[in-house]
């Protein structure tokens, strides 16, 4: 007993010695624990003991600039005059659990406590600035967001210094400025009216003009970027961005006059920001590049002083030294006597959308369009606007490319010719040469002939087959379900009806009596938008639309073919009821081939199935290439008049495993003189190794010269 009452008169005494402690802290909260006397508080203010002990007041609490606190006799606190924190209720600068509302880079101060056993009190603060634009108080990284101390309803864990990670990005109210808020980091950044350099806003100046950013097509692209001419001083522009098809790269057709080593022309690699620049006179219109760079940007800057003509680019030419090369690799009648082939591109790089063009019996008839096609990669294709005669035998003439869009390394194997006889068309109603017989009451069908039904005085149909019979292999009409040995009679069949009765019976169709026989469910689909482009690694959406357009309403299911590998396609949701839609999202993985793809996005229900076609562009996400490495070695096979060129490739220059759809040509260099004025063709490789040329011609007793040469797509 004697030990229980020295425990609580240590405890009483320190509480007591503590009060002093407490009251010299005027205005601020401290943490106190005071259950050993029936209550239960973790904040106590220091100014006010009117209740001999303390209350309890809320644990954290959010505050906006600054304020003084004031206990209340009950269970709250009290900000300034007369402002409680109470219940979660926001009154002017302070609250409690929570933050108020403040103005856009306000100081924010999250405060929270923490108390042990016996009088071990924490205070616990972190200030920031608060972000008005998403309502939430924010420590800074310099001019970015860095972590969330709270928001309009909590406050962080400030004594454990947990908060959750900020986005990382430009804040108005961490100073950046305000075209930058909520932009990324870094240099560069495109905004309206200009630019943004880590979180600093550039306007564009006036004076240059440039027209639209655009998804170039193979070959010249008209564009246009121009400085006044005569540029003003300290002009500093940029042009849009252009973006050459994947595997092509971008060149420009540029005059430039400018002060040289002054002012400067420059061309951007859009995705890393490295340039080329030029100054002076260009003597006219010149081609000029970026190496290796796909996605072009122009930049024009000038000093304070003299200005000359300035710059104009008139045209981008996307070009590729890896070329495609289609071929026709078979033919034949698909058995709806329509001309099936098979296009395989044996080339290099990504032929673009074309057209393949049918000729029957030496005459040009019709043309099929095809999507781009992956190098080493083919599909099967038909003529939808011919149809054979049965039984016919034809002169079939099919040609990859025939407008001549596609830039390929062999233009002389697009064709390819077959002799063909037209298949017979069963169930076309008419017996085809080659046929024995078609089902009942076809045209000609002399092989099998049709009892007819017949109704007695009762309304019912005689047991006969009806009309819509079929035939068996001897070709003898075989009875149907609809005939005798029916569940209403042993005797009859099923009613005869009229049209117009309201029951769609045997032998109606919605084309002889849609009264009776409505058409069944039906929908169509659309996707929207219809293309898009993704980065590898990386995932796109588009909405699938469906219509309902005739029926009662059924649940139609959707799926997705001719993904590239590595990628998959959802939905959500994954089935729904026309008319509705459903988000499709298709994730790529860092090793889905680049190109182009057409993408068969279908929806199935009521035994309708409708499909339309997404055009996904895969990009590549970035990769290092660097100069192959190549080595000369000694020549073989020497005689009179040839020899063997030999060399090994030791590097490619990149990583195959991170760009399986790159490669790096080999070739030699030769001739009688060091000029080497001859060439062997080149040779494509995916892997490092030896390689060798054959070349013929030669003169006896003459010293020729030759080297190894090898280029991947870092050193063209």
């Amino acid at each position: 007993m004697k030990l229980k009452s020295f425990i609580l008169l240590f405890i009483f005494g320190l509480f007591i010695f503590l009060l002093p402690s407490f009251a010299e802290a005027a205005c601020q909260l401290a943490c106190y624990d005071s259950s050993f006397v029936g209550y239960s508080c973790k904040w106590v203010h220091s100014t006010d003991w009117s209740d001999g002990l303390c209350s309890c007041g809320w644990e954290r609490l959010g505050l906006i600039g600054s304020a003084s606190y004031t206990n209340v006799p009950s269970t709250y606190y009290m900000c300034e005059s007369g402002n409680c924190a109470n219940s979660g209720t926001t009154y002017s600068n302070c609250k409690a659990d929570a933050f108020p509302i403040g103005y856009d880079g306000a100081t924010c101060t999250a405060i929270d406590g923490d108390w042990s056993f016996p009088n071990n009190c924490t205070e616990c603060v972190k200030s920031g600035h608060w972000d008005a634009s998403q309502s939430k108080c924010v420590e800074c990284s310099g001019k970015k967001e860095n972590r969330i101390l709270g928001n309009t309803t909590s406050v962080g864990d400030v004594c454990n210094d947990n908060f959750p990670a900020g986005d990382g990005k430009c804040e108005s109210a961490c100073g950046a400025s305000s075209e930058c808020d909520e932009k990324d980091y870094g240099l560069n950044v495109p905004v309206s009216g200009g630019k943004c350099d880590n979180c600093v806003f550039t306007p564009t100046p006036a004076g240059c003009t440039s027209s639209p950013s655009q998804n170039l097509v193979a070959g010249d692209n008209t564009i246009d970027f121009q400085t006044p001419h005569n540029y003003p001083d300290n002009l500093d522009c940029y042009s849009n961005t252009y973006t050459c098809p994947s595997g092509y790269y971008a060149k420009a057709y540029v005059k430039y006059i400018t002060e040289s080593g002054y002012d400067y022309f420059y061309i951007y690699n859009a995705s890393d920001n490295t340039y080329d620049m030029w100054s002076g006179d260009s003597g006219g219109f010149v081609w000029r590049e970026h190496p290796d760079t796909r996605q072009v940007k122009f930049r024009f800057k000038s000093d304070g002083s003299v200005t000359y003509w300035g710059v104009d680019v008139d045209k981008i030419n996307c070009y590729t030294t890896a070329l495609p090369d289609l071929q026709i690799t078979d033919i034949w009648f698909g058995s709806d006597r329509k001309v099936n082939y098979s296009i395989y591109n044996y080339g290099t790089a990504t032929a673009v959308a074309s057209k393949s063009a049918l000729n029957v019996d030496g005459s040009y008839t019709t043309y099929d369009d095809v999507a781009a096609l992956d190098a080493n990669t083919g599909r099967d294709e038909y003529f939808s606007g011919w149809t054979c005669t049965a039984g016919q035998t034809y002169s079939i003439q099919v040609c990859a490319d025939k407008d001549s869009v596609v830039t390929e390394s062999n233009e002389g194997n697009n064709c390819r010719t077959e002799s063909l006889t037209c298949p017979a068309l069963c169930g076309n109603g008419t017996i085809d040469s080659g046929e024995s017989c078609e089902p009942p009451n076809s045209t000609n069908n002399t092989y099998c002939s049709q009892t007819t039904s017949k109704c007695d005085t009762t309304n019912r149909k005689y047991c006969t087959r009806d009309s819509y019979g079929n035939c068996n292999s001897s070709c003898q009409c075989v009875e149907d379900s609809w005939n005798c040995g029916s569940a209403d009679d042993s005797n009859y069949c099923s009613y005869c009806t009229h049209c117009g009765d309201g029951v769609c019976n045997c032998g109606e169709t919605s084309s002889s009596c849609s009264s009776d026989c409505p058409t069944g469910f039906d929908f169509s689909i659309s996707i929207n938008p219809t293309s898009g482009s993704v980065t590898q690694g990386s995932s796109i959406s588009a909405t699938v639309n469906t219509t309902l357009t005739s029926g009662s309403t059924q649940s139609v299911s959707f799926s997705a073919s001719g993904l590239p590998s590595g990628a998959s396609a959802s939905f959500n949701p994954s089935s729904c009821n026309p008319s509705c839609s459903s988000t499709m999202t298709i994730n790529t993985s860092a090793t889905t081939p680049t190109g182009t793809y057409s993408i068969n996005v279908c929806g199935t229900g009521g035994g309708r199935t409708h499909c339309v076609t997404y055009g996904l562009t895969v990009t590549a996400a970035g990769v290092a290439i660097n100069p192959p490495s190549v080595t000369t070695n000694d020549a073989t096979n020497i005689t009179q008049t040839s020899a063997t060129l030999n060399g090994t490739l030791n590097s490619l220059g990149y990583d195959p495993a991170i760009c399986p759809s790159c490669s790096c040509i080999v070739w030699f260099k030769w001739g009688p003189t060091t000029a080497m004025a001859n060439s062997t063709p080149v040779q494509t490789k995916t892997s490092a190794g030896s390689f060798s040329a054959s070349i013929s011609g030669l003169t006896a007793g003459t010293t020729y010269y030759f080297e190894a040469y090898a280029k991947n797509g870092g050193s063209w």
